[in-house]
């Protein structure tokens, strides 16, 4: 969902990305570019642009004024999971090659890779910290991983996980991460120690988003 809650996207494994007008319900574009599925979406901080990646190992932006492409840029393997930092400075992809590549949005140069993961990143395995230059990933290696973007150091192997992490999500003022798997458990995490707060379990199967 769009930051100004106007409006929807939506995507799935035939290429095309609908945005909707959530007032009136109505498509507002259709956007056709992809040759492949489309696995995760994000949009703009500001609402300006909407970029969508998949297995076609590009990341298409598209304006959200117009629905036209505005900017292509091209991964190093299949993409699982975008973010975009609050500030709308930094731009995060991650997939099929276990590595997140940070992008600076203004000049489109790739600004670090983070290497570690052993396995593919996750759909929906990539999160900004609301307000500091931390990035949080998650794995099909049963970790999640918080990297200091200024340093671009790890900070903190997050382990516990028995199976993939599927989600990882911070808290609104960024003390917790929140990490879900495979394994049907939930786990919540210290930003600062890294060390895990609680296991919310009950969940009978996956549990992918949070």
């Amino acid at each position: 969902m769009s930051p100004n809650a106007l409006l929807l996207a939506a995507a799935g494994k035939k290429g095309t990305l609908l945005i909707f007008d959530i007032k009136s319900g109505k498509v507002r574009h259709r956007l056709k570019g992809h040759r492949g599925s489309i696995w995760t979406i994000v949009f703009h901080p500001q609402g300006e642009w909407l970029a969508s990646a998949g297995d076609d190992k590009r990341i298409l932006f598209w304006s959200l004024k117009t629905g036209k492409k505005i900017m292509e840029w091209q991964a190093p393997d299949e993409v699982n999971a975008l973010a975009v930092s609050p500030d709308g400075r930094y731009f995060a992809s991650g997939g099929k090659d276990k590595n997140v590549t940070l992008w600076e949005i203004k000049t489109g140069k790739k600004w670090h890779i983070f290497k570690g993961h052993t396995e593919s990143i996750s759909i929906g395995g990539i999160a900004f910290h609301p307000t500091k230059y931390l990035l949080a990933t998650g794995s099909f290696d049963d970790t999640a991983r918080l990297w200091d973007i200024k340093t671009k150091k790890t900070l903190h192997v997050l382990r516990g996980h028995t199976d993939d992490v599927a989600n990882v999500i911070f808290s609104p003022d960024g003390e917790h991460l929140g990490t879900c798997s495979d394994d049907k458990m939930i786990r919540l995490w210290d930003v600062h120690s890294g060390k895990m707060l609680h296991l919310l379990h009950g969940h009978h199967r996956k549990v992918l988003g949070l």
